[in-house]
């Protein structure tokens, strides 16, 4: 009588677990929706089986129970990454679990990251001893019901189909696991060229570019203008689009808007469409340098395998001197044979002696005062320059000072002095500084670039700077989506009447719309407006 008790509460309890789920709408519930549909997916299955007596009790429930922990796993994780990241996950991202525990160390702490570390073991170890203690258990229970049998597996099916209402109006999201299976051969050696489920459409994007670029004179219109894309960190349309965060900004925005036109400059603006969100900016740096949409990591894997040549290459081929200052990496890896820069600096070449700002190893203003004084100035020859700035990086809490004086930068040890770095406060249950911490920090890092442009360039230059991808959800709130910040500048206005006659907007604020062009696009159009004979 207990066991048939034990055995009605249970199928009461998934049934009862069933009613949120299908009441509620997207959003917070959806990953709990997944976990359950799952779980008692497992212990529905794993019930069928003792039914069938199809093996032992246990032998059959070990291996089913870490496929299905297997399955579960998977689906939170892809779970997460659409929520936070904006797309799916794929076996390929398991590569990133290092760069994972030294953001969560930089962010929280040495203690915090080891923990999570642990829990990302210990986590799938407790999933597969429930998983697997439902299969055997349940099964006991069933064998030595009373009950019928038939009224009980009605009861199960009925879970089921309960279970399978709440997929209508969502995607399943399970189903990247089986395709993404053929990926695990790629974390085997992933400097081989990697075909295995890539997108069709990039594949013939990447094949185009490669075969049918013809440039017999190219960038030629630039007239051996340096070059300065710089690549912000989070810098996405959100800072714009959401009230809050125009109030506080705006006042200072038109500040340095007025300051950029004084100083005799032309500004261009508008968005772009980020294959990113919320983070996994190289998907972003590599669609914008390539012209290809990298939608995922395993497209991306796919590019930087090929020959496919990159925004740095025609200006190679146009005489110019390629510089990517990256001072957020360590190492470059296989993308910096993809990108093939004259020079790379990553974070060892800046000679930096000043404090870290979590995810961020140095200051942007450290950074462009570092390469302007090595690259820049008093050089002969045209660059081409890529920064990769960093201030503006999750957790938005850290703002470095604003420095007037470039030259007392030197190494950067006057940040260890006090009042050099701004703290603002996480809110309670907030795992950042949020929507005012996300502003300041873009506001520190336009302040810098406007500084820089408006004093330390001297030359006539050609300026882009770019957002990467929207911060993550929990900062954008209701003004999410995947557009991001775009501004052509320069002091020679042949340079940026060509944006303007595109429908870019005058000045450095650009109206909300509700569609704009992707980041794939601005390579072709960028090369065929400097270009005298562009095929493109």
């Amino acid at each position: 009588m207990i066991k048939q008790f034990k055995l009605l509460i249970y199928s009461f309890f998934l049934l009862v677990l069933y009613i949120p789920i299908l009441i509620f709408p997207e959003g917070q519930l959806h990953f709990l929706r997944l976990f359950i549909i799952l779980f008692s997916g497992s212990a529905v299955l794993g019930l069928y089986i003792e039914i069938r007596k199809l093996s032992g009790r246990w032998i059959m429930a070990l291996p089913l129970s870490i496929a299905y922990t297997w399955f579960l796993l998977f689906t939170i994780s892809d779970s997460l990454m659409r929520n936070f990241m904006g797309r799916g996950f794929s076996f390929l991202d398991t590569v990133y679990i290092n760069d994972l525990y030294h953001l969560l160390k930089d962010s929280y702490g040495t203690m915090p990251a080891f923990i999570a570390l642990i829990l990302l073991i210990t986590v799938p170890a407790g999933l597969l001893i429930i998983n697997y203690l439902v299969y055997r258990e349940l099964g006991k229970l069933w064998i030595h019901s009373k009950l019928s049998k038939y009224t009980l597996l009605l009861v199960m099916v009925s879970l089921i189909a309960a279970g399978s209402l709440s997929f209508l109006n969502t995607e399943a999201l399970w189903s990247p696991a089986l395709k993404d299976l053929k990926n695990i051969v790629t974390l085997q050696n992933r400097k081989k060229e990697i075909s295995l489920n890539l997108d069709d459409e990039a594949s013939r994007r990447i094949e185009t570019i490669t075969n049918q670029i013809e440039i017999t004179t190219p960038l030629d219109k630039l007239n051996n203008a340096n070059v300065f894309v710089f690549i912000v960190e989070s810098y996405g349309r959100t800072f714009f689009d959401n009230p809050e965060n125009w109030k506080v900004a705006e006042p200072e925005y038109r500040i340095l808007e007025k300051k950029l036109m004084d100083s005799g400059y032309s500004i261009a603006s508008s968005s772009l469409v980020s294959p990113a969100i919320g983070g996994n900016s190289w998907l972003a740096d590599s669609t914008f340098n390539s012209g290809v949409w990298v939608k995922n990591q395993t497209v991306y894997n796919e590019l930087i395998g090929s020959k496919i040549p990159v925004l740095g290459t025609f200006f190679k081929d146009a005489g110019y001197k390629t510089i990517v200052a990256q001072a957020g990496m360590r190492n470059s890896g296989d993308e910096k044979h993809f990108y093939n820069f004259d020079k790379t600096y990553n974070f060892s070449d800046f000679g930096y002696k000043g404090p870290s700002f979590v995810w961020a190893t140095m200051p942007d203003q450290y950074i462009l005062n570092f390469i302007n004084q090595n690259e820049v100035k008093g050089k002969n020859y045209p660059v081409f320059i890529e920064y990769i700035l960093i201030s503006s990086h999750f957790p938005f809490q850290k703002i470095p000072a604003y420095i007037k004086d470039w030259n007392k930068l030197g190494n950067g040890t006057l940040y260890n002095e006090n009042g050099m770095v701004k703290t603002l406060p996480i809110p309670e249950g907030r795992k950042t500084a949020g929507p005012f911490g996300f502003t300041k920090s873009i506001l520190y890092v336009m302040k810098v670039l406007t500084d820089y442009i408006s004093t330390q360039l001297k030359d006539p230059s050609l300026i882009i700077i770019l957002g990467d991808h929207q911060p993550y959800s929990k900062v954008t709130g209701p003004y999410g989506g995947r557009q991001v910040a775009l501004h052509i500048i320069s002091k020679d206005s042949s340079l940026i009447e060509p944006f303007l006659n595109r429908g870019y907007t005058k000045g450095l604020v650009a109206p909300s719309t509700d569609s704009a062009p992707g980041m794939d696009t601005f390579l072709s159009t960028f090369i065929n407006i400097f270009s005298s004979a562009p095929v493109f």
